[in-house]
């Protein structure tokens, strides 16, 4: 049985044409490149692993580089805005700075009427105001300047002269105590036609 296998193994052999060491070399290169095919498969996988890692690491540097952009636009608003705030800053220090010069020189040019107490000089809400009695100004119940009156008129009519581009405002005043011997029924009209006078008399 043993001497039949081994005849049949050879006349298989022999049918085929290939030799015993033809075959073996055709086996171990079959094998060799089974290796190779194995081995190239682990480096493919690496590979892909290491492309997986850098396109995960381009994604997130994709993400920051859109974070930075938006910080860099809010950054940029915010330079603006501080830039325009700092504008609108210089802008009122030096309407500031105009104002306390015009105030200065208004009181320097007033210096005898205020030291007098004739006027005074005040500023209110970022206005400045010139202050006349009313006692200096008009006799009670009358809108006729007195002479007293109509030469501290002149002095702050010369003073505001020196101020250009301004609009001044004139106001009259009155007690509330009743009218008497008086051509106007009411304090309210009394104190009208007192603002009135002044601002024909600057005016002259």
């Amino acid at each position: 049985m043993l001497v039949r296998l081994s005849l049949l193994l050879a006349v298989a052999l022999g049918g085929c044409g290939v030799s015993q060491a033809e075959y073996n070399i055709r086996v171990t290169e079959i094998e060799k490149c089974q290796a190779e095919l194995s081995h190239a498969q682990v480096e493919l996988g690496a590979s892909q692993s290491r492309l997986d890692d850098k396109r995960h690491d381009l994604e997130q540097r994709d993400e920051q580089i859109t974070r930075l952009e938006g910080d860099a636009r809010t950054l940029a608003r915010n330079l603006s805005a501080t830039e325009r705030e700092m504008e609108a800053l210089r802008r009122a220090h030096a309407q500031s700075e105009q104002r306390s010069e015009l105030y200065r020189a208004l009181v320097a040019r007033l210096r005898d009427a205020i030291g007098a107490g004739t006027l005074a000089v005040e500023v209110r809400k970022g206005k400045m105001l010139v202050k006349l009695g009313d006692a200096i100004l008009f006799d009670p119940g009358q809108s006729a300047l007195k002479t007293d009156g109509q030469k501290a008129l002149r002095q702050v009519a010369q003073a505001l002269k020196e101020i250009p581009d301004r609009d001044f405002v004139v106001a009259g005043h009155t007690d509330n105590r009743p009218i008497k011997n008086s051509p106007y029924a009411s304090n309210w009209e009394l104190s009208t036609a007192r603002a009135v006078t002044v601002v024909r008399f600057l005016q002259g």
